[in-house]
Order: C-alpha cells, then sequence, then structure tokens
C-alpha cells in the first residue's frame, strides 16, 4: 500500500487526510486499546479538515503511522526500544523501526490517544517543567493521555493545553510540551501511513 502523508490538515497529492466522523452512541471511555468509543482504525474515512478554524480537530485516525518533524521530514517521533512503561519518546532519523509506529484511535469527542507498538500510550498528564521528554505508560482513561490532533498539523494535550514539541530535528532531541504557537515549525508534524 502507498504511503500517505497528512501535513497541516492537508491532504497532499500522493496521499489522503485520514478522518471520520464519531459513532452515535459508542461509550467514550478508554481502558486499553481497542475499547468501545473508538472508531475502527482499521477503516478510516476520508473529511476535509475543517476551513474556518485553524485549531479545528481534523481527527487523524488509524494504525501504523509515522510521526514526522516538520523541521525536517527525516526525523520521526521514537519510543526508546523496550517494553516497559516510562520510556523515553525522542526524535530520531526514520527507520523501519517498530518503535517509530504509533496507532491513533479516534474517540466520540475528537480526540486520540498515541499508543506505541507495545500497547503503551504517551503520557500527557505532566505539564510542568516544560521541556520534560514524554514517556509511555499503560493507557489511563482520563484527559491525561488524549491528544487532539489540530488542522495547523500541532498534537496538544487536552488535559494541559500544551502542544507537543522538539528543540530542533536532531537525533536524541527530546519530545516534549510548549505553549502551542503555530509559527513554530518545532511544533508541526506530519504523519505517514503505512
Amino acid at each position: 500500500m502507498p504511503s500517505r502523508l497528512v501535513i497541516a490538515g492537508l491532504a497532499l497529492s500522493f496521499g489522503t487526510l485520514l478522518a471520520c466522523q464519531p459513532d452515535a452512541g459508542s461509550s467514550d471511555k478508554v481502558t486499553g486499546v481497542p475499547t468501545p468509543g473508538m472508531k475502527d482504525a482499521m477503516q478510516p474515512d476520508v473529511a476535509p479538515a475543517p476551513a474556518s478554524n485553524p485549531s479545528a480537530p481534523t481527527t487523524v485516525h488509524g494504525v501504523n503511522f509515522k510521526i514526522h518533524s516538520q523541521i525536517d521530514f527525516n526525523f520521526c517521533i521514537e519510543t526508546a526500544n523496550g517494553t516497559t512503561e516510562g520510556r523515553s519518546v525522542t526524535l530520531q532519523i526514520c527507520s523501519g523501526s517498530d518503535f517509530q509506529f504509533f496507532q491513533l484511535p479516534l474517540f466520540d469527542n475528537g480526540t486520540n490517544i498515541l499508543v506505541e507498538n507495545q500497547g503503551l500510550c504517551l503520557d500527557g498528564r505532566l505539564v510542568n517543567p516544560l521541556f520534560l521528554a514524554r514517556k509511555v505508560y499503560h493507557c489511563g482513561s482520563g484527559d491525561g493521555f488524549r491528544f487532539t490532533v489540530l488542522s495547523t498539523g500541532q498534537i496538544q494535550g487536552v488535559k494541559t493545553g500544551k502542544c507537543l514539541q522538539v528543540p530542533g530535528a536532531a537525533s536524541n532531541a527530546v519530545v516534549s510540551f510548549d505553549t502551542c504557537d503555530e509559527t513554530k515549525p518545532r511544533q508541526l508534524w506530519g504523519f505517514f501511513y503505512n
């Protein structure tokens, strides 16, 4: 299957934006992956991003995503090798590593959790100090594990309101939170769907 690239809510000529509407009447609880309330991650729908509100969620969802930095598309978000909780999330040169693939299940409220290849979720609970490396833990049911992919290309934590960012495109650059600012390329991400 050809790769698809989603950047800032736009579908490029060789890909499509993966988006969908929530199921009516389904639960919005999460206790693991997958659960009721998530759309079928294997069957992405295609819909345009809202044009009138640049911070509206794009509801990107699915499986087998690589998340590229828009500073330099040669760099991807990667979870440290292993199977345990507490592993750091950093930027690395994109490769075929399983630790660079993420699932983004969609919930009824338009939010996602970011699930890495061992079934652990990106933790968005802590806001201070800023620039502290994000880590993965067992998926929780609260807003601390929920993110919204904005049409600007930013990934915003629901609990903190902060956006994922990197200090620059370099191996081992920590993926952390900072105040959302769509003019900062270090906060902009592209999603390659394999």
